[in-house]
């Protein structure tokens, strides 16, 4: 899928957050994914943290995405995700 196939169908799911869970019309973008992806999880930081580092990963910000995986493997996420 290109980004845009993604955008397209993602674009309502975010549209329906943004009009039934925030206030104020103008949450960025990554807010509105961040409660998508955690109602998604289920609320499950060990998960959401496995997405954030597959996410920094694919962007190239492998830094980034080592402490997350320092942080999964360190703060008890590891024997969850297997």
């Amino acid at each position: 899928m290109t980004p845009e196939e993604i955008w397209e169908t993602l674009e309502p799911m975010l549209e329906r957050i943004r009009l039934t869970v925030f206030i104020k019309p103008t949450v960025p973008n990554y807010q509105l994914m961040g409660v998508l992806l955690a109602k998604m999880f289920r609320w499950d930081g060990c998960e959401i943290m496995a997405v954030a580092h597959e996410a920094l990963e694919d962007s190239n910000f492998h830094s980034e995405a080592k402490l997350i995986a320092d942080e999964i493997e360190t703060g008890g996420c590891r024997d969850e995700l297997e």
